[in-house]
């Protein structure tokens, strides 16, 4: 996620900066595209809204799947139109993300986060010289600390609990796909269930992992290298290039230059 500016800034920032870019770029080839963001957290497997105006009451949010799609989306969740040039709209919205999102001190960060997060930038482009219109979404989820507590408490002993069982649960979903399981655990969490669409097949995935140099993490730093490693088994297949020619409405060929989900393990 991040929380610095400047050199400093996190893996949302940059990312929006390079399709800012990309956009620039295709823009001389007939393409305009319109681009909107969703920012989520799971916690204690509650689902809440980080784009919620600041006084506004914290709400549990459903988990929704489109009966057509098979699409999921977080119901009356805020989305943004989002122009990934302007810097400020960007630092903007990670710092109201920021004084929302749940945290708490560990044994290995003073502000580790305790929730799951999920950005979601949802991405709309056309060509009307071409007749096409693409379709696609990223999601950049950032995974809740797994480090001791340096102070336990009732409810921060509860919060270890659902991190733990979420992560098993995404572990769960990464074995099951990396043997070629027929049924996949998917709503075994709300974090898998709602990257479902991402994690069956349909589009790229990336595992960042971070690692500490330290003595003293090194049990946290490897059973983060175990979890990528179970990671790195899977083979999710081709994505799907979600094009439709709009004249017909008829959808395009699958490719796999399709969307991307980046996950990063968070220490």
């Amino acid at each position: 996620q991040g929380y610095g500016k400047g050199e400093m800034r996190g893996i949302i920032p940059r990312s929006l900066e390079k399709i800012a870019s990309f956009r620039e770029a295709n823009a001389g080839k007939g393409w305009t595209y319109k681009m909107e963001v969703t920012f989520i957290e799971v916690y204690n497997e509650g689902v809440y809204d980080l784009l919620r105006p600041e006084n506004a009451e914290k709400e549990d949010l459903a988990i929704k799947q489109d009966q057509k799609t098979g699409m999921t989306f977080i119901e009356n969740a805020v989305k943004n139109e989002m122009d990934p040039a302007n810097l400020q709209a960007i630092d903007e919205m990670m710092d109201l993300a920021s004084l929302h999102r749940a945290t708490a001190a560990t044994d290995m960060n003073a502000a580790s986060s305790r929730s799951h997060t999920i950005f979601t930038l949802h991405l709309t482009g056309e060509n009307e010289e071409a007749g096409a219109k693409v379709t696609g979404m990223m999601h950049l989820c950032d995974l809740a600390g797994s480090e001791g507590l340096s102070q336990k408490t009732e409810e921060l002993a509860e919060e270890s609990a659902n991190i733990h069982k979420s992560l098993v649960c995404l572990n769960d979903v990464f074995s099951a796909l990396g043997s070629k399981q027929a049924f996949v655990p998917f709503r075994n969490s709300k974090l898998t269930f709602f990257l479902m669409p991402s994690l069956a097949g349909e589009g790229k995935m990336c595992v960042f992992v971070n690692l500490s140099p330290t003595h003293e993490a090194y049990l946290e730093s490897l059973n983060s290298l175990k979890f990528a490693h179970s990671v790195n088994q899977i083979e999710l297949g081709k994505a799907i290039r979600n094009v439709t020619e709009k004249n017909t409405d008829t959808p395009g060929a699958k490719s796999n230059t399709g969307g991307k989900k980046t996950t990063k393990k968070k220490k």
